[in-house]
């Protein structure tokens, strides 16, 4: 089998596997990734072990950075996921949607590849990839060549928690194993890497119009004012620079301080390098970098430094893979070290006279990655962060925020592009259809055919209403005109349709929400709102009753549903047993019973004329 038609089939099973993997409620999935973040848990230790095997990294930085992070990040999918993928409603605005819904709906891609990187092997593939894979998608992972087993064995652990297996495929290889699954089409693509490789393959999936998400290197730029704490910005600085021999996307790669105290922060950076010790053993605080190449690079980069002028803090000390972290002072503007990407823990620090020095020095370059701000003035440090052409930006603070689950992530310019993470993570890796659905009693529409003067007036009227200079009298009165006039247009289905009183009693206090659907079957039925016939959200009464009406109706059986949304989260809130703890209620008020009440105990017949009911709204 050619590698092409090979690759063909992978892509071919994670569509498959899309397909069956969408239509288990994502609750279940989320089980699933449960049992195997506990699984992860068990087996951290091998974990790190063959992560420090493959990349030579410090055990606590594989525990921390890459474990943890990932673990957290599945712990945010538990909680978080059922509501980020829900339809989202959205209002719909002026006469020529009157009587219809409208909502967002997030459904899976289909076959997703997940391009990952060496240094975090375990946070950088499988974070994208569980995020796709929450999401509904079959997943082809094509990790780093430099770290195969990793990938091999979170997989493992993942499928022996009840993923399918072809929910989450690995392919190894080099760049070339990538450009063939780009040309078997699969349906998305999330890569994160050099901005070369970046390039390569936008360029691959745009022959194909493979939509796809970039997290791209940087040359994110530390900025100190005069009014920073020092000796918390030298600390971090120092983290930044050492953390994983300075093989982090978002590790400070330029320093850009203020005069009046460059000469006190060098000199503590200085102190606190001297401390770090360089090293193979668990308790080195920098290990040997991973692969040679990101060596030579660096070499490269002091070596130009230095020929035109530039100071080494402490002395350069390259052995083989290992690099004693360094500071640049007395840097030329133009040293390949301010405008390329170094992968070492090497860090220029260049002497500013004005925030808009900083800024203008920061955002040369094209990378637009990360950044941090210093100062203690909360105000000139989000003036300086506005300014800064970044996807993310710290202030006083270094590299955590990468790791915050629910804060979306990405780049910008020669650092990529889209988002990753956090609510909006779950929706870069769902197809996004608008869904617009009409209710209302009408046969005919005012734009519709027969095109007639009548119909062009009335329409007349109602921009005129909605957008001429009238005064507040002539606008409700043309504004009643023109509704009327509309309505009129075609008549009204089964003698012009019926109208429902819903007077919902018993509330225990007025906050929050009243959330309510209608609904014609038990499809969906009590709370879905994506199969209710009608659905509302309003305020609570400060006092007695809620009362509301739901029009144009047709005979038939109804059943409508209510609950008190107290926290107004969107969400029923359960304790034990799946007990509601919020105030709940349904048309002919059921006697409660464990689970939620059947349709055919609510149901009620709407006949000729106009119905009232009362809900009593059971307390928790």
């Amino acid at each position: 089998m050619t590698r092409s038609t090979r690759m063909d089939d992978v892509v071919q099973r994670a569509r498959a596997a899309s397909a069956a993997w969408s239509a288990v409620p994502i609750r279940q999935r989320l089980a699933i990734l449960r049992r195997a973040r506990l699984a992860m848990v068990d087996a951290m230790d091998a974990i790190v072990a063959t992560i420090r095997e493959e990349t030579s990294k410090p055990a606590l930085d594989a525990l921390s950075g890459d474990l943890l992070v990932t673990l957290e990040f599945i712990r945010y999918c538990e909680r978080n996921a059922v509501h980020a993928l829900r339809p989202l409603r959205i209002a719909s605005e002026g006469p020529l949607h009157w009587f219809t819904t409208t909502a967002e709906h997030y459904r899976a891609h289909g076959a997703v590849l997940v391009v990952s990187p060496w240094n975090y092997p375990v946070q950088l593939a499988f974070v994208p990839a569980i995020t796709a894979i929450v999401a509904g998608n079959g997943v082809i992972l094509k990790p780093s060549e430099q770290t195969p087993r990793t990938a091999d064995l979170v997989r493992s652990i993942l499928v022996d928690a009840g993923l399918p297996p072809d929910v989450l495929q690995i392919v190894h290889g080099d760049a070339a194993a990538a450009t063939a699954i780009i040309d078997a089409v699969p349906d998305f693509i999330f890569a994160t890497g050099g901005t070369a490789a970046g390039r390569s393959i936008a360029a691959r999936a745009a022959l194909h119009l493979i939509p796809c998400v970039l997290e791209l290197g940087g040359n994110d730029a530390m900025i100190v004012c005069e009014d920073a704490d020092i000796e918390r910005a030298a600390r971090a600085a120092v983290y930044a620079l050492c953390l994983n021999a300075g093989q982090v996307c978002v590790s400070v790669k330029r320093l850009f301080v203020h005069a009046p105290v460059a000469d006190a922060l060098v000199h503590r950076m200085a102190t606190l390098l001297s401390e770090r010790s360089v090293g193979v053993t668990d308790i080195d605080d920098v290990a040997p970098m991973t692969r040679d190449r990101e060596v030579s690079i660096a070499r490269d980069h002091i070596e130009d430094a230095l020929r035109s002028g530039a100071v080494a803090t402490p002395s350069v000390d390259i052995r083989g893979r290992s690099i004693r972290p360094l500071i640049l002072t007395n840097i030329h503007p133009d040293a390949r070290i301010l405008h390329e990407e170094t992968f070492a823990p090497v860090l220029p620090v260049v002497v500013v006279a004005s925030d808009e020095e900083a800024i203008a020095r920061a955002n040369d370059g094209g990378y637009g990655l990360s950044a941090s701000v210093w100062s203690r003035s909360r105000d000139r440090a989000m003036r300086i962060a506005a300014a800064l052409r970044t996807g993310s930006c710290s202030i006083n603070d270094v590299i955590r925020h990468v790791a915050n689950p629910a804060a979306p992530f990405g780049g910008t310019g020669r650092s990529g592009y889209g988002r990753y993470k956090g609510l909006e993570g779950f929706r870069t890796f769902s197809r996004r259809q608008t869904v617009m659905r009409y209710y209302g009693f009408l046969s005919n529409d005012i734009a519709w055919f027969p095109h007639t003067r009548s119909k062009f007036e009335q329409l007349r009227k109602v921009i005129m209403f909605r957008h001429g200079g009238l005064t507040s009298f002539k606008r409700l009165f043309l504004g009643a005109l023109a509704l009327l006039a509309t309505m009129s247009i075609t008549a009204w289905q089964d003698g012009g349709g019926h109208t429902l009183t819903v007077r919902v009693q018993n509330f225990p206090n007025a906050e929050g929400v009243v959330r309510y659907c209608v609904f014609t079957s038990d499809d969906g039925f009590p709370r879905d709102v994506t199969k209710a016939l009608r659905s509302g959200t309003l305020a609570p009464p400060a006092s007695g009753e809620l009362r509301f009406t739901v029009q144009g109706l047709t005979q038939g059986d109804y059943a409508v549903s209510v609950y008190h949304d107290a926290n107004n989260n969107r969400e029923l809130d359960k304790g034990l047993f799946g007990i509601p703890k919020e105030a709940v209620g349904a048309s002919n008020n059921p006697r409660p019973r464990f689970g939620p009440p059947d349709f055919d105990d609510t149901r009620f017949r709407l006949g000729t004329k106009d119905t009232t009911i009362i809900i009593t709204l059971v307390q928790p």
